[in-house]
């Protein structure tokens, strides 16, 4: 699992190349006070990114790859899962 110290910003406004695929994006993982998280990030990157947050006993999987590709169209979009394996 791959740990960042940095708790800004993630390192996906510092790429130059952004996918715009959800099915295609890699899932990352940071962590944060011993508390595990695995996200997506994708789109342009912006001051205000949209966040969605997913449910319980949910995944990443869950969310609709045509949905999310259209909201990244115009802002960077960032999926978030807390991992409860600890």
């Amino acid at each position: 699992m791959e740990k960042q110290e940095n708790y800004g910003r993630h390192d996906s406004v510092h790429t130059t190349e952004q996918i715009s695929d959800y099915t295609k994006i890699p899932t990352k993982y940071i962590e944060v006070d011993g508390i595990s998280y695995a996200y997506r990030s994708l789109g342009k990157p912006s001051d205000v990114p949209i966040v969605c947050l997913q449910h319980f006993i949910g995944t990443l999987d869950n969310w609709d790859p045509l949905i999310m590709n259209d909201l990244a169209a115009e802002r960077e979009v960032i999926t978030i899962k807390r991992s409860f394996v600890t």
